[in-house]
């Protein structure tokens, strides 16, 4: 006798190729918007690497140059004997703070793009596992209503035939007494309509302990471990249990 679980997991490993290939997709989404992240921040980075080693180079020319004609301003101002110790300084000093401003120039700016980029990285990761989980989501509710499906279906095939069952044995019963009455009709066509077969359904299974309508219920929820004969008692008895009665919709 096969279980909802039985069906259900029959139907997730059926599932498993045509939901894998939507997964697949998202990887190879994934992977390639993080390798055009990967390389804008590359490209990005090295080009403020070449911009602070020309900052770097254009202050050391131009401390040269002024180290090379300071001593023909000095001349022109009618000072001798060369550079005094405070000038020289001052050119150090000038050259140093070029320096200093390109490092902290090229700090602050690989600081953001490092920081933008590890935004970026952090939504798409978190886009990405998303994805995947509602795949996986929709896989197995796509599992759970095909078992439900098949379960309903089996139950309700097994309870026609306990019906059947139930009628054959009334009818062999009544057939038994008609003849040991000296004969007559039993008014039995052999054939049961439709109320007739429910009847003796619902009758059968009562008899054997049996829940006489499980046949109807085709709704089962995981949250209450419970089955349920329409769609409205479902999202009804999910709504008293504090969860969404509708969950995730479609687009």
């Amino acid at each position: 006798m096969p279980s909802l679980n039985e069906y259900y997991t029959q139907y997730l490993n059926d599932l498993g190729s045509q939901y894998k290939a939507q997964m697949d997709t998202e990887t190879q989404n994934y992977n390639a918007s993080k390798k055009n992240l990967d390389s804008s921040y590359n490209r990005s980075a090295g080009q403020l690497g070449t911009v602070r080693e020309q900052a770097m180079r254009d202050a050391y020319v131009s401390q040269q140059k002024a180290m090379r004609d300071m001593p023909v301003t000095l001349a022109a101002q009618g000072i001798r004997g060369g550079m005094t110790e405070s000038t020289y300084g001052n050119l150090l000093k000038t050259y140093q703070n070029s320096r200093n401003a390109a490092t902290t120039s090229y700090n602050q700016q690989y600081g953001d793009l490092t920081q933008n980029y590890q935004n970026n990285m952090t939504e798409l990761e978190n886009a990405y596992r998303k994805n995947i989980s509602d795949i996986k989501a929709a896989q197995n509710a796509d599992a759970w209503a095909r078992a439900n499906d098949s379960w309903a279906a089996y139950l309700q095939e097994q309870a026609e035939k306990r019906a059947q069952e139930q009628w054959d044995m009334e009818k062999q019963k009544k057939t038994g007494r008609s003849s040991g009455g000296g004969g007559g009709s039993t008014g039995n066509s052999g054939t049961m309509t439709e109320y007739q077969k429910r009847s003796a359904m619902e009758a059968a299974d009562k008899a054997a302990g049996r829940d006489p309508y499980a046949w109807q219920k085709r709704y089962y929820l995981n949250a209450t471990g419970k089955w349920y004969r329409t769609q409205a008692e479902a999202r009804e008895a999910l709504k008293k249990a504090g969860k969404s009665p509708y969950g995730k919709q479609k687009k």
